[in-house]
């Protein structure tokens, strides 16, 4: 579990990240899962972009934690 200093720290280091990932009105498929896996897999911290409603973006956001064991250092919109 992240601290609220580490994230506060990786969401500073992550803001001029493009997005390595981009997930569309198709959501979240193997394929996408596998691409947020390489690109976590090539680098430590990555910007993932979501193009649904917020509550969606909550709930992908949590499935790729959960799937891929990793953690989001914070989401905005």
């Amino acid at each position: 579990m992240l601290t609220g200093s580490q994230r506060t720290r990786l969401r500073g280091l992550a803001h001029s990240y493009r997005p390595a990932v981009q997930i569309g009105k198709g959501g979240l498929t193997e394929n996408v899962l596998a691409a947020i896996d390489e690109a976590l897999t090539n680098s430590e911290l990555i910007k993932v972009q979501i193009f649904t409603a917020r509550e969606e973006r909550q709930q992908i956001a949590a499935s790729v934690e959960e799937r891929l064991s990793c953690e989001c250092a914070g989401a905005i919109g």
